[in-house]
């Protein structure tokens, strides 16, 4: 069952002077690529792994992925486990395009860690070290360190902003407390001061019943192994980072 745990200042802090590689490797294995097929192309995005029980997990993403499929098409996930890629199948559990969250089930995960939500009253000050995670333009996750710069301040609705620029293929990555607890999933960029935003882990409380009643529901099929994917090598060639300097200030830029 998805459950919130209070996030306290003080273990907050003790959390961060004694973090250390295994928690960032653990937001590395819980950070998942995904991609959703449609009619002219494929969306490219991130998730965190937030509950396990066995192969079974749901994953916490960012709604603005499912705008071209409504949710209606498969979601593929890459993980990245023990220097391997594995590939899991799965479908979209329920979004808010208002607040831009979701919920991705998949029966076929891997032995891998889930990440603690922060309790949904739980929202950082502006200050607070923080860190984000996500597929830097569809590639293995990546960690970076970042700051908390402001809260609520393009919404009225719980938000987040980090002082680190989210790359595409980083929308619905999260953003960690110190104590190693996801805050938020990425949404994209506030151009005018060029930060990070980040819906917090509020929104997601009117989708829990839906992904809480499909992990007690039984898996129609016999759990099947991820399939391991073997890699070559990727051209990059057609990314230009100039683009990333042409968002035009009053708009709000999705990262996807």
């Amino acid at each position: 069952m998805i459950r919130p745990i209070l996030s306290l200042v003080a273990i907050a802090a003790l959390a961060c002077s004694a973090l250390g590689d295994e928690v960032k490797d653990r937001w590395l294995t819980a950070t998942v690529r995904l991609m959703i097929s449609h009619g002219s192309g494929t969306v490219y995005g991130s998730g965190t792994v937030v509950e396990r029980n066995g192969r079974r997990g749901i994953v916490a993403t960012c709604a603005h992925l499912f705008r071209k499929t409504e949710g209606q098409q498969p979601v593929h996930a890459d993980v990245y486990l023990n220097g391997q890629r594995y590939r899991s199948t799965g479908k979209c559990l329920i979004y808010d395009f208002k607040t831009d969250v979701a919920y991705v089930g998949f029966d076929d995960l891997p032995d891998m860690p889930a990440i603690s939500m922060a309790s949904y009253d739980h929202l950082p000050r502006p200050g607070d070290s923080g860190y984000v995670a996500g597929c830097d333009y569809s590639s293995a996750p990546a960690v970076w360190d970042t700051k908390i710069t402001a809260i609520n301040r393009v919404s009225t609705t719980p938000n987040i902003e980090t002082s680190q620029v989210p790359r595409q293929g980083r929308s619905g990555g999260g953003v960690f407390s110190a104590d190693g607890r996801l805050m938020g999933v990425c949404q994209g960029v506030n151009p005018v001061h060029g930060e990070g935003i980040y819906p917090a882990v509020e929104h997601f409380r009117p989708l829990e019943r839906a992904a809480v009643e499909w992990m007690r529901r039984p898996a129609r099929d016999q759990p099947r192994e991820p399939e391991r994917i073997v890699e070559r090598p990727r051209s990059t060639d057609w990314w230009n980072p100039e683009w990333s300097k042409q968002i035009k200030p009053g708009r709000l830029s999705l990262s996807q």
